[in-house]
């Protein structure tokens, strides 16, 4: 079973409010109002969910993943997001001047040449050697595959030369865009002609403040920043450690039987979110021969391609996500507490405000309902529960 990562308790609760004007508004009823009509809601909290999935608990207890090194979370990962930002605002030195003899450093500008081979043998749009001028990279603008600008760091160009160039080892992406490259191994002979320094500003907390507009009531805003990056890059692994137990657990729990209102209920959501974007993209001018043709389009179909079927299998993964969520509330013991409640809807208004929409508490449980609000406090807690059980692994 592919895992579509769409977490299907937050996508409820947020177009109940941005899409869905006809959500109830009674405080969250086992009644609520779809285009499609009444629709009888699935009360996940009260039913015995040993009676819809079985779900051995050696799948997320003590349970093991491996991601990519690239969601490694230290000091030096740290340290990386933070010359990312400082290079914004480089400053180059010594007058723009040609430097042939000095290692390429972080921030500085190299201008090269390079040659792309895959098994020995030169792949399309590889190469710029023909090119009347050198190519002007940024080092650390992240405009090549990763590993490239990284591995040019410390080159010296004069050591290099058209006939002896650098050899550069790096991977391409798996989801490149080209499937000849795709996560392929490939060579890049790189030939640097010249570069220019430049200079990164400093980390001061004056820096961080004023420069970077970071927010602090902390007196050290400098060490403020950096654990505030540190636990944006633990979100991020998270989320992908997340995915991948998410995927096992989906795949790997036995299905007794769906609870056919809740498909329902989930296949007429996505046929209204059809719809209003349907409409908001003709406001726009687009014209679209039939609504199975704007469909097909949104979805990312092939043409002619059954829009029914996938939405139907989408709507089932979302209420056997729901499901596998609360069986293991179930199983654990995981309640929801007047805390995180409120942490949901801290969660909930501040997204809102993100996007320039403001709404009050009391507004954002009018329309979303209680039950909503306990869904995805719940399932928060479970993702937490998933992960602070699972032995992370790396690889390069």
């Amino acid at each position: 079973m592919k895992f579509t990562k769409l977490l299907a308790i937050v996508l409820a609760a947020l177009t109940c409010i941005s899409v869905f004007a006809a959500c109830d508004s009674n405080g969250g009823s086992e009644e609520e109002t779809t285009a499609k009509g009444e629709v009888e809601r699935f009360d996940y909290f009260s039913a015995n969910m040993s009676e819809y999935v079985t779900i051995d608990s050696a799948l997320y207890k003590d349970s093991s993943v491996t991601i990519n090194s690239e969601f490694r979370v230290d000091d030096a990962a740290v340290e990386k997001y933070i010359q990312s930002a400082l290079y914004k605002y480089r400053k180059v030195q010594n007058n723009a001047a040609q430097v042939t003899d000095k290692p390429i450093a972080f921030g500085d500008t190299a201008f090269i040449y390079y040659r792309g081979e895959l098994d020995g043998k030169e792949f399309a749009g590889g190469s710029n050697f023909d090119d009347a001028k050198p190519y002007e990279l940024g080092i650390g603008s992240g405009r090549f595959i990763p590993g490239f600008e990284d591995g040019l760091i410390g080159v010296v160009p004069s050591e290099t030369s058209k006939d002896k160039p650098y050899a550069l080892e790096v991977t391409f992406p798996e989801n490149y865009g080209k499937e000849e490259l795709n996560g392929k191994d490939v060579i890049f002979y790189v030939w640097v002609v010249y570069k220019v320094e430049y200079a990164l500003p400093e980390l001061t907390n004056d820096f961080v403040t004023n420069t970077l507009k970071f927010k602090t009531e902390e007196e050290d805003a400098v060490a403020a920043y950096k654990q505030n990056i540190k636990e944006g890059l633990e979100q991020y692994r998270d989320t992908e450690v997340k995915n991948a137990l998410w995927e096992t657990l989906l795949d790997e729990t036995v299905l007794i039987k769906y609870p056919e209102t809740e498909v329902q209920y989930f296949y007429d959501s996505y046929v209204e979110q059809y719809e209003y974007y349907k409409g908001y993209y003709e406001n726009y001018g687009y014209t679209f021969t039939s609504f199975d043709d704007f469909v097909i389009q949104y979805l990312g179909l092939d043409k002619g391609a059954d829009w029914k079927a996938e939405t139907l299998a989408n709507s089932q993964l979302d209420v056997l996500q729901n499901l596998v969520s609360h069986a293991i509330a179930q199983q654990e013991g995981i309640e929801v507490t007047a805390e995180d409640r409120q942490d949901a809807i801290d969660y909930y208004t501040e997204y809102y405000k993100n996007y320039g929409q403001t709404i009050t508490e009391e507004e954002l449980i009018k329309a979303v309902g209680e039950r909503l609000i306990n869904e995805y406090a719940l399932f928060e807690k479970v993702n937490k529960f998933l992960v602070d059980n699972c032995n992370i692994t790396y690889e390069d």
